[in-house]
C-alpha cells in the first residue's frame, strides 16, 4: 500500500487503536511535533531515532525531548556516528504483530502535514534497521550528549533572539566534511526569526559545486544543515503546498524537496548574479559568493516569505 495524502491520519491515527508501541527512524523531527503526537495518542509508547542529529539539535528541543523521556512515554535518540542516517522508517508493533512503513516523510509537521511525501506499507521486517540505528545512537538524557551532538541555543539579548552553535568538545571525533567540521557554517545562521542560508558553503570546495545548488539546472538553494524545526518561515507562508516568495521585487512560488528550495518560474541564480554583479552563464565559485547569504524573513505582505541577497 502506497500513501501520499493525509499521512498523519492514514498512518498515525489509523494504527493507534491497533498497536501499543511505535519506533521511528527519521532525519529530523521537532519537540512541537512529538508533543502533538503525545497529546493525540497518549497511550502510544514511542522511540524516535534522529538520524541527522549531527547537523544540530536546538537546546529548546533537546530540553523538551528530555522532559518527554522523563515522563516515560517517548524516548528520543540522537545518531552520533557517521555516516548519518537519512532513512524514514515507522514500525508499529504489539504482541499480536506489526505494521511497518518506509518512504520519504520525516517524522515532523512538514513531513506529515505540509510537504508532498510518499510512504509505503511493507511486509519486510525492519528489526535489523532499528538495531543498527540503536547501535549508533545515544539517548537524549545521557550526560555525554553535549560532547557528541552540536547544540544550538537562544540567548536573550535585548529582546532579540540569536541562535548560535555551542562549541563541541574536540576530544570527541569531529564530523568532517571537505576538511571542515560540517557544523561550522551554522554559527550565526538564525537571527531574530530570520534564516540565513549560505549560497555556497566553503567546505564544499569548488570541485563539488559545478553542477549542484545554484549551479544546477535548474538552480536551487540547498537547505542542508538547516533543521526542519527552523524552517517555519517557509511553512507559514505555504499555500496549496507551495511557498509564496518575493525576491528583488518579483514574486514566485517555491517548494522544498528534501533539503532543496526549488523555484517555479524563477531562476534564482540570475537573481543572485544581478545583485552580486556576477555572470549567470558561468558557475559560481566559493570565492564569488564567499561572504554572500540569502536571508529569508517574513515579508510585510501577508503570506509571503521575502528573500534578500546580502553580503556580510
Amino acid at each position: 500500500m502506497i500513501l501520499t495524502k493525509e499521512l498523519y491520519k492514514s498512518i498515525l491515527q489509523a494504527n493507534y487503536p491497533k498497536f501499543d508501541n511505535l519506533r521511528v527512524i527519521t532525519g529530523y523531527t521537532s519537540s512541537d511535533f512529538l508533543l502533538r503526537v503525545h497529546r493525540d495518542f497518549p497511550k502510544l509508547k514511542i522511540d524516535v531515532y534522529i538520524g541527522m542529529a549531527l547537523q544540530g539539535i536546538s537546546k529548546e528541543d533537546h530540553s523538551k525531548y528530555c522532559e518527554l523521556r522523563n515522563q516515560g512515554d517517548i524516548r528520543v535518540w540522537y545518531v552520533y556516528r557517521q555516516p548519518m542516517i537519512h532513512q524514514k522508517v515507522l514500525d508499529f508493533f504489539s504482541e499480536d504483530g506489526h505494521n511497518s512503513y518506509v518512504g520519504s516523510a520525516n517524522f515532523s509537521n512538514s513531513g506529515f502535514g505540509v510537504q508532498k511525501e510518499i510512504m509505503a506499507l511493507v511486509d519486510n521486517r525492519v528489526s535489523d534497521v532499528f538495531e543498527e540505528a540503536m547501535n549508533e545512537a545515544i539517548i537524549c538524557t545521557s550526560s555525554d550528549v553535549e560532547g557528541l551532538i552540536p547544540m544550538t541555543h537562544s540567548p536573550q539579548d535585548s529582546g532579540a533572539t540569536t541562535l548560535v552553535v555551542d562549541d563541541v568538545s574536540t576530544s570527541q571525533t569531529p564530523v568532517k566534511e571537505g576538511g571542515h567540521t560540517s557544523r561550522e557554517w551554522l554559527k550565526g545562521s538564525y537571527v531574530s526569526g530570520e534564516v540565513r542560508v549560505p549560497i555556497i558553503r566553503k567546505e564544499w570546495g569548488n570541485t563539488f559545486i559545478e553542477n549542484s545548488g545554484v549551479n544546477a539546472t535548474p538552480p536551487f538553494i540547498s537547505l542542508k544543515g538547516i533543521p526542519i524545526s527552523k524552517r517555519e518561515i517557509f511553512e507559514r507562508n505555504s499555500v496549496d503546498e507551495k511557498i509564496n516568495i518575493s525576491i528583488n521585487g518579483k514574486k514566485c512560488r517555491a517548494y522544498i524537496s528534501y533539503d532543496e528550495l526549488r523555484f517555479d518560474d524563477l531562476n534564482i541564480k540570475r537573481e543572485i548574479a544581478s545583485v552580486l554583479r556576477l555572470d549567470p552563464t558561468k558557475p559560481f565559485t566559493v570565492e564569488d559568493v564567499e561572504n554572500a547569504r540569502i536571508v529569508a524573513r517574513q515579508s510585510t505582505e501577508e503570506n509571503y516569505c521575502e528573500l534578500i541577497i546580502t553580503v556580510d
